[in-house]
């Protein structure tokens, strides 16, 4: 996620484990939150910015909704890197 741009750079297996279509998808943070339950936005809010205020790593656990219907659980561990 670069931050100051708030865009995103996925892999095409982030595109098929959540099941998103590429094409359809603006590459923003608001555009990744659509797919996120809304009762795990907070959680992850609150992660992201820890980790950019502390450069501590997070590590969390979220849902997400799918286009099919279905909720998958995801693991994400990640850390802030800051320029110079």
């Amino acid at each position: 996620w670069d931050v100051q741009n708030n865009s995103l750079i996925l892999s095409e297996h982030f595109y098929e484990h959540w099941g998103i279509d590429p094409l359809n998808f603006g590459g923003t943070m608001e555009d990744i939150f659509k797919y996120i339950h809304k009762d795990d936005h907070e959680l992850i809010r609150s992660a992201l910015m820890k980790s950019l205020e502390t450069k501590v790593p997070y590590d969390l656990q979220y849902r997400v909704l799918k286009p099919d219907g279905k909720i998958a659980w995801i693991h994400a561990k990640g850390k802030a890197f800051h320029d110079s």
